[in-house]
Parts: C-alpha cells; structure tokens; sequence
C-alpha cells in the first residue's frame, strides 16, 4: 500500500493512502488516525470540539434531529463532504449518541449553547448547533421573557397581580407604623377595595364584588345601598359633635 502525506489545517499529520473505500453516511478510515464521516442528501455532519454531530436534512423528514455520533481524541475537522476525527493514540471509548428533537432553525455549527422565548411566549427554548427545542413550559398566566429568558406573569395580568402601592392617608399611617407587625386595613380612593397596610405602605387585599362598596371602621365591603346610608349617619354625627361643640364654647 503507498503511503501519501496528508496536511491537515496547517497540522503536518500523516495518514495512509486512501486505498478504503468511502461508504455514504458512515464512517470511512484510512489506514491510520483518520475517520472520515460523508454527508448524505439526509444526513449532514459538523463538529463541536472534538465531538462528530450529525443532524438529519428536511429532506429526512424526521423533525431535524442531530445526534452525538463519535467523539474524537485528538481533533475534530470538517472537509468539503462532511467531517473526520483524528485520533493520535489509542481508540475512545465509544459515546453513546443522545439524540434530541429539535425545531429546524438557521444551522450554525459552531453556536453556544443558549435560551430563546418560543414564537407565542409559552415556553422557553435551549437552542444548540443551530436547532431549538422547548426546555419547558411557561404556567397558566404567564409568559416568557427576554434577557434573562424566565417565566413572569404577562403583561395585561401583571397590573392585576401586582399589589397597588398607594400613599397613605394620615390616619392610615399613624395606625400602620404604631402597630408594627400587625397590618391595618383602608378602603381604597375609589372605595372599590380594601387596602392592606404595613410599615406605612398599602396595597390591594381584595376587591368589593358588583354592587358593593368599601366602608371604614374597619374596612369592609359592604352593599352599595347600606354603605351610602353608613356613610350618611357617620357625616351626620360628625356634624352633630361639630355642633355640639361649638354651642358648648
């Protein structure tokens, strides 16, 4: 057999004449450290560090998959019809090939592994070798996000869920900062809630159903109807003890 020398990516490597055969999609060694894999019309290869992937074609109709095929010792290159592993001493052990089912996307071989949200913000995505494939799903109510890529609440739910911070009113926050770790409760502005204080801050505890409306001391939420006659009598005693005390001085 006739010994030819091979320069590989400026390395002086030295491999036997390529008397063995080629086989379509399989692996074909020349009689030294050279291994080389051939793309096929449904199969192509590329590496990633010294690890031969192979990933099928649309053509294959298998949903784009790509699968760790063989790992190299030394150094994994790719050449015009797919890739090769250069082994310089004794063979690997050989890697079992992980597949994984993958949304196609733009190949590129040579791509960190990252996130991406999904096209309708559901899930979030793990994207590798130029392939996306759902990492898991986002929970009723919330969406994905860009950035750090993690699951929040969306944004037309987001106002809702978050507690309303409001400033509070004079004889709220006497009440709230006196009873330190014991909450009061406010009606809201719009009398349309209850408010939760603490450590002079309020926020929404729960809102007054259809028909109803939120009255003080303490704060409740009460019936339209009954409310306005509540809020009638406090206003009529309060002009009472006004009067009351003006005839007294």
């Amino acid at each position: 057999m006739q010994i030819t020398p091979i320069l590989l990516s400026g390395l002086d490597l030295i491999a036997l004449a390529s008397s063995a055969s080629v086989k379509t999609g399989n692996p074909s060694s020349v009689a030294a450290p050279i291994t080389f894999w051939r793309d096929t019309q449904t199969q192509k290869h590329h590496c990633d560090g010294r690890d031969i992937i192979r990933c099928e074609t649309p053509e294959a109709k298998v949903g784009g998959t790509c699968i760790t095929i063989d790992t190299c010792e030394s150094f994994c290159f790719i050449h015009d019809n797919g890739a090769a592993c250069v082994n310089m001493g004794a063979p690997p052990m050989p890697k079992i090939p992980v597949s994984a089912k993958v949304t196609a996307r733009a190949a590129s071989s040579e791509e960190n592994e990252h996130n991406e949200c999904s096209k309708d913000r559901t899930g979030i995505l793990i994207c590798r070798y130029g392939f996306c494939s759902t990492d898991y799903y986002c929970k009723a109510g919330e969406e994905c996000q860009d950035g750090p890529f993690t699951c929040a609440p969306k944004s037309s739910s987001l106002a809702e869920a978050k507690s309303e911070a409001r400033d509070v009113l004079p004889e709220t926050e006497v009440t709230a900062v006196e009873s330190n770790d014991n909450p009061s409760y406010a009606c809201s502005r719009d009398r349309a809630s209850v408010l939760k204080c603490l450590y002079g801050f309020c926020s929404t505890e729960y809102y007054c159903t259809k028909g109803h409306s939120c009255v003080d001391n303490p704060a409740r939420c009460k019936k339209m109807l009954n409310a306005q006659l509540e809020q009638q009598g406090k206003e009529l005693r309060r002009c009472s003890q006004q009067h009351s005390t003006m005839v007294y001085q």
